[in-house]
């Protein structure tokens, strides 16, 4: 195959609302600012619009596959021309709507080495399965042949689980509640704060049936958002390739090169201690395409500790990860890290009381779980060093981290003090990794001098 071709006729739809989104506000405005607009012809004159913007789309985007690379061509007044050799391919991530599967058609992502962090190389919006075999095929020409893992699938209960101790759903309601004064029309929060009394006069039945009612609509929203975006979760190996498959509506195949690999984190929420879960995540040098909803890649969504390092022997076996014997840095340095929360929520409890005597309840209950962080922080705060690679771990919010990196995959280190802490000699100390979208770091706080001189001694060892 080496003539152009036109991607799918179903990019054309692709295209027109894409562009539908993008006038979607201007629009808005349009009608605030002039009302007496007629409704039927600006729809009218919005869609030839929009149609003849998706047309030019449709007929100036091609995409050629020769015997040693793809190549992309777009524009009409300033044309481009991507060549991409199949040696420099390194994630090929495909992306399947449910729309898209009569069709047999995938949007394929192609990033290559050294490309840019932020957005993929090349997006080939609606192409043919077979296209993607094809590529597949020539870029395996220049791999060694190497046999398929028997992989591992996440099962639907499991996903289940992973929802329901999900506190991350739970943090992003409580900022949204923070913030609602600025987001809904003051009458709106004066009517709320007013219900607030109102149920604290009813009761503590009342205000728990009011919680109740929050968590199950937090918990419903978390198991349909997990279900769709990990419905039938797949992890295989093949050759020296990572291969993730998962989601609902929109099936997504997402293949990681050993080599973009800079580190494996573990985490595990305080809900997920008590089931014995963690979820594996990995950190890639180049990443998410912009826009893309998953900003972690989660090797393992959700797995059973004890099965954990087992799954990752088979899908890593280069890492050869164990459970890692750490020196935990400071735990005799409670106080470091519960002086600021206490220096602030003190005061800030007492002013709130004087003013709406109910919110310093609210205060004095956001206070307790800023302290309860801080000290599971200096609890769980440690590391371990080995002969080319580290482990760190800390606990940030809810959420104890691990994290594993090689000692080549580390691009900085930074230590920072203090002239109250210089003179106890403690110190602070940060390695930075080179993430997908940024720069990924690892740090430290409140650790003696003598552990700070062995992870700077790791990091500058030839």
């Amino acid at each position: 195959m080496s003539e152009k071709h036109r991607y799918h006729p179903i990019s054309w739809g692709l295209a027109f609302f894409q562009q539908l989104k993008n006038f979607v506000i201007p629009i808005v405005l349009l009608l605030f600012q002039w009302r007496e607009l007629p409704l039927g012809w600006l729809i009218v004159g919005l869609f030839l619009l929009i149609s003849i913007i998706a047309s030019f789309q449709y007929f100036t985007h091609y995409y050629k596959v020769t015997t040693d690379s793809l190549i992309v061509y777009s524009g009409i007044v300033n044309k481009k021309e991507t060549i991409i050799p199949y040696e420099r391919m390194q994630t090929l991530k495909q992306q399947q709507w449910f729309f898209f599967k009569p069709f047999h058609v995938v949007r394929l992502s192609i990033e290559t080495a050294g490309g840019s962090s932020t957005e993929a190389e090349a997006v080939l919006p609606a192409v043919p399965e077979r296209i993607v075999q094809r590529l597949e095929q020539l870029r395996g020409n220049h791999l060694e042949e190497v046999s398929e893992t028997d992989g591992y699938e996440i099962p639907a209960n499991q996903i289940l689980l992973f929802s329901l101790t999900n506190l991350s759903m739970f943090a992003t309601f409580v900022a949204l509640f923070a913030f609602f004064d600025q987001l809904i029309p003051d009458t709106w929060s004066s009517r709320l704060f007013s219900l607030g009394e109102q149920f604290l006069q009813a009761g503590w039945f009342m205000f728990l049936v009011a919680g109740g009612s929050v968590l199950l609509l937090v918990s419903v929203v978390s198991i349909i958002k997990n279900m769709i975006l990990y419905y039938r979760f797949r992890v295989t190996r093949q050759q020296a390739t990572i291969t993730i498959e998962s989601g609902l509506f929109e099936r997504k195949i997402q293949k990681i090169p050993l080599t973009k690999i800079q580190g494996v984190q573990i985490h595990q929420q305080v809900l997920r201690k008590l089931f014995g879960l963690v979820s594996v995540e990995v950190l890639l040098a180049s990443g998410q395409e912009e826009g893309d909803d998953m900003k972690q890649v989660f090797l393992l969504p959700i797995i059973h500790e004890q099965a954990m390092y087992r799954v990752l022997a088979m899908l890593l076996p280069e890492w050869q990860l164990q459970q890692p014997k750490l020196h935990y840095t400071s735990r005799d340095k409670v106080w470091y890290f519960l002086r600021i929360p206490l220096a602030i929520m003190i005061p800030l409890s007492i002013g709130v009381f004087f003013i709406r005597p109910w919110l310093s309840l609210i205060a004095l209950v956001l206070g307790i779980v800023w302290l309860f962080i801080s000290k599971r922080n200096s609890f769980y705060q440690g590391y371990v060093i080995e002969e080319q690679r580290i482990c760190m771990q800390r606990a940030l919010f809810f959420t104890k981290t691990q994290t594993f990196v090689a000692r080549p995959k580390i691009q900085a280190c930074q230590e920072e003090t203090s002239k109250w802490l210089y003179p106890k000699k403690i110190y602070h100390v940060c390695l930075f990794i080179k993430g997908d979208v940024s720069v990924d770091y690892l740090r430290l706080k409140y650790i003696e001098q003598s552990d700070l001189i062995k992870i700077k001694n790791f990091y500058q060892k030839k």
